[in-house]
């Protein structure tokens, strides 16, 4: 096996070292040594996953420096075995692992009229879908605890690949795409992503697309349907459960970075936790129900002796 030189290329863990320093740092100092058990035990979960995290994309990010560095001696062959002369650059595909979201990027070899290859897909022994096979293994062990995992593709994903087929058979910017793309969204919002899959196929062939737009269809039909497990956003509308990250992602940039991550702003746990704890329940509008509970605790704690204690307006 060819030996890759990493004397031209900067160390890639170099950064993610630096938040195992952080890290340890966190560990060391004096505020962390007053937490109890639980609290030393979730900052470890938390910023070490995301250690891992980092860890596992430089290491992606390395394969894809080499892969562009070193391109194969032989040639590529698609599955039919027909030569993929040309070379491109920087094709991304994400990958949910066990620490969380992470990119891999990579060459595809093309050919024009037939779809690409991508030999680091097969040397990573990439899923079809988005999870790996540390998730795929983690919901085997749950069913056989008897536990319930419920995975959802982030709808926002759906509705890239959607809005692609959709542009396929209409203009873009057309009010026909857009119809397109709502019913085939709202159909899958209610359960029905089996459908619309067969509905695309067969509407293509009704209208004969061929090349780039018919692989626009394929493309999602292909998606579709190798997440149908997925896509049960009826589930997760019924139970309360977000179907997509932006949300979450949105939530955590206005309650924690709006806030904390200011210029010249230094935090200990204990007050960084407490500023974030009232932003929460101002945003939620429970401010003022939380003084009047937080009045009444204090005067209870100050004067035990005092019962039937309420405080006024």
């Amino acid at each position: 096996m060819e030996r890759y030189g990493t004397s031209d290329v900067p160390d890639p863990f170099a950064c993610t070292m630096e938040g195992v320093k952080s890290l340890a740092a966190r560990l060391s100092a004096r505020e962390t040594a007053e937490l109890d058990h639980a609290a030393v035990e979730h900052l470890i979960e938390v910023d070490g996953r995301e250690i891992l995290r980092r860890f596992f994309q430089d290491h992606l990010d390395l394969r894809a420096v080499r892969e562009e560095q070193h391109p194969p001696s032989e040639p590529v062959l698609g599955a039919a075995g027909e030569k993929r002369p040309y070379r491109e650059r920087g094709h991304e595909r994400q990958l949910t692992c066990l620490f969380g979201k992470v990119t891999v990027t990579r060459c595809p070899w093309r050919r024009r009229g037939r779809a690409n290859v991508h030999p680091a897909d097969a040397q990573l022994s990439l899923p079809r879908g988005r999870h790996s096979h540390g998730i795929k293994r983690l919901a085997v062990r749950a069913r056989r605890r008897k536990a319930t995992i419920h995975i959802l593709i982030d709808f926002v994903h759906v509705a890239e690949y959607v809005w692609t087929a959709a542009h396929a058979f209409h203009r873009v910017g057309s009010e026909a795409a857009e119809t397109f793309a709502a019913e085939k969204l709202t159909a899958i919002l209610h359960g029905h992503a089996a459908r619309i899959t067969r509905e695309m196929t067969t509407q293509a062939e009704k209208e004969q697309l061929t090349g780039s737009k018919r692989e626009a269809v394929d493309t999602c039909v292909r998606y579709l349907t190798g997440h149908l497990a997925r896509l049960r956003y009826h589930i997760a509308l019924k139970n309360g459960w977000p179907i997509a990250t932006g949300s979450v992602e949105g939530a955590c940039r206005h309650l924690v970075g709006d806030r904390l991550d200011v210029t010249g702003a230094h935090w200990g746990l204990d007050s960084a936790e407490a500023v974030l704890k009232l932003r929460a329940v101002h945003a939620n509008g429970d401010l003022d129900d939380y003084l009047t509970y937080h009045h009444t605790r204090e005067h209870q704690r100050t004067y035990p002796d005092q019962r039937d204690y309420q405080l006024g307006a």
